[in-house]
């Protein structure tokens, strides 16, 4: 069975440049707040303001532009309903939506390295406080 993945351990030979799909993924969830807007819109649909409650550490410019950002990159679709005042809401993409399983499995990976950094460096268990039930809401 093959996933289209290459078989060698190592042969990110030309993640340096701009055709590495691995690069081309990480460029478009990185920044400081695109994975948690995509976490949030695996949820469901958001209105603009809505994201501002949801990642209050985050300024509005810096939302709508990582917003825009992941709209230009097909991950994020945006719609302007003709009303007034103007509501705008934001959905998933298809490609957007397949992004799920790896988010579930970065977050398995977090929880199982949390757990390793804490216990070498002599912290107590480390006990889940990012999600109050992850399987509701992933």
């Amino acid at each position: 069975m093959s996933s289209g993945m290459p078989t060698e351990k190592y042969i990110l030979t030309g993640v340096n440049n701009d055709t590495c799909p691995t690069r081309i993924m990480l460029s478009a969830i990185a920044g400081k707040w695109k994975m948690l807007i995509l976490y949030h819109l695996f949820n469901g649909s958001q209105r603009a303001g809505e994201f501002e409650r949801l990642i209050p550490d985050a300024k509005r410019q810096v939302l709508s532009q990582h917003l825009k950002e992941l709209e230009d990159d097909g991950l994020v679709r945006k719609e302007i309903f003709p009303q007034l005042p103007p509501k705008v809401e934001y959905h998933l993409t298809e490609m957007g939506i397949s992004l799920e399983p790896i988010f579930r499995q970065m977050y398995e990976w977090g929880t199982a390295y949390t757990q390793y950094i804490n216990a070498d460096r002599g912290h107590p268990t480390f006990e889940n406080k990012c999600y109050e039930n992850l399987e509701s809401t992933l």
